[in-house]
């Protein structure tokens, strides 16, 4: 798309060059007009004439024409023509000359983009150009802007049709993943009943399937739709933590972290994959950027808002690394930031989609010093009242002893959805601990 017509000194040479078409009956009013677009444009200028309508047609449909100056008083009506020209040659700006007594009447009828109007009479040079420019400039950026959402339909159609191409084939591999798994655990069951351990490798491969393909649907949704769920409702996090703990486990293990989760943990109102997607980012970030390198530890519990926000409720997710610095507190909720010195593992999305989630639900989320050490994310939102998720596995720690967890997690705790894991019976326990020095 060539730029906007410019409007320097007659002759100039880096002057967009301009194409123009003249239509009006009498031969003398279309010289009164082209006289002074030739003193204004000079070289710059193609002029074209046209006496009728049909010369006029005949002109646009032989060449481009960047404007064209259309009496009111030509045959049908000048008004007619730049009808004509709005539908059947929209790349051509048009200005409807009209007598003065008329102007207004013109100047009504005529609301289409890159239409102007001028008086019949005497013309200044400089006013000319500056309607022209105006028109051409205006007919130019509608074309832009047409062409835009041309892309952008043509591209969100492609999109459709790639999302509904991939979910078909990956709901076909999941099928398949799923058949063949199902078979895997039937036969550990026969072959190795006594084999826990087994079992909860079992059991831990199919959640993360089973949020895979979760996370898949979501996937779906958004190119579908513009959007994912994001329906309020009674949240457990206690029963989140533990899924995602559980599903977790493989890093947890492999770098020999301390879980450590004091309870309750409150019941918020929230989407519960929503919430699940909030605490998945806050340990992943944790495991990547957060850890002591020689005893890493992670813990999670409620901390008490006190009288200030009674309808909220907070989850705290702490680690004992260098923490982040107060400067950095808030840019690290930006899409892609990095705390100088990190490495690139990750996409730098992880706390910018924390934000986004939470801000959806009027929550709030920060990062300030851990109590042992290191940062604490505090994610806070509407809460339901205090609940804990899984009663069998929480203890209460004796009154007076400090900072003590009621459960130190060996990372092979399953889901508490029973619907997920049949397993339950296999789940070891372990006595709880006071932190490690």
């Amino acid at each position: 798309m060539p730029n906007a017509v410019k409007t320097e000194k007659p002759g100039h040479q880096n002057a967009a060059p301009l194409r123009a078409l003249v239509v009006h009956p009498r031969r003398v009013a279309r010289v009164r007009l082209i006289r002074p677009l030739r003193t204004h444009f000079g070289r710059n200028l193609q002029i074209f004439e046209a006496g009728t309508r049909a010369e006029a047609i005949g002109h646009l449909a032989s060449q481009p024409i960047d404007v064209a100056l259309i009496a009111a008083r030509v045959d049908g009506g000048g008004r007619t023509l730049v009808a004509t020209l709005a539908e059947a040659y929209p790349q051509t700006a048009a200005i409807l000359v009209a007598d003065a007594e008329a102007l207004p009447l013109a100047a009504g009828a005529i609301e289409s983009p890159g239409v102007e109007t001028i008086a019949a009479g005497p013309i200044d040079a400089e006013s000319l150009a500056r309607t022209v420019a105006n028109a051409v400039r205006q007919v130019r950026l509608l074309l832009d802007y047409r062409q835009t959402v041309r892309r952008m339909e043509q591209t969100h159609a492609e999109l459709d049709l790639f999302i509904r191409a991939l979910s078909h084939d990956m709901n076909a591999n999941f099928m398949i993943m799923e058949h063949s798994f199902s078979q895997l655990e039937r036969s550990l069951g026969r072959q190795c009943p006594g084999q826990s351990g087994l079992l909860e490798l079992a059991a831990h491969v199919r959640a993360c399937m089973t949020e895979s393909k979760r996370f898949l649907n979501d996937l779906i949704d958004l190119g579908r739709t513009g959007s994912v769920d994001m329906e309020p409702e009674a949240a457990d996090t206690g029963s989140i933590v533990d899924e995602v703990l559980f599903e977790q486990r493989a890093l947890l293990d492999q770098r020999n972290v301390e879980v450590q989760v004091l309870g309750p943990l409150p019941r918020l109102w929230c989407n519960r994959r929503r919430l699940k997607q909030i605490v998945t980012n806050l340990v992943r970030n944790a495991l990547r950027h957060g850890l002591d390198a020689d005893r890493p530890r992670l813990t999670i519990d409620s901390p008490d808002l006190g009288e200030r926000n009674s309808t909220s409720a907070a989850l705290r997710i702490g680690d004992n690394g260098r923490g982040v610095p107060p400067a950095w507190r808030d840019k690290i909720f930006a899409p892609g930031c990095r705390l100088p010195g990190t490495d690139a593992e990750g996409s730098g999305m992880g706390l910018a989609i924390v934000r986004k989630i939470v801000s959806h639900y009027t929550g709030s989320v920060r990062v300030e010093s851990s109590p042992g050490g290191g940062a604490a994310f505090v994610v806070e939102l509407p809460s339901l009242g205090s609940a804990a998720a899984c009663p069998a596995d929480r203890q209460t720690a004796p009154a007076g002893t400090g900072f003590k967890p009621d459960r130190l997690l060996g990372h092979d705790q399953p889901h508490c959805d029973p619907q997920l894991h049949l397993h339950q019976g296999f789940v070891r326990q372990t006595e709880p601990g006071g932190i490690r020095p």
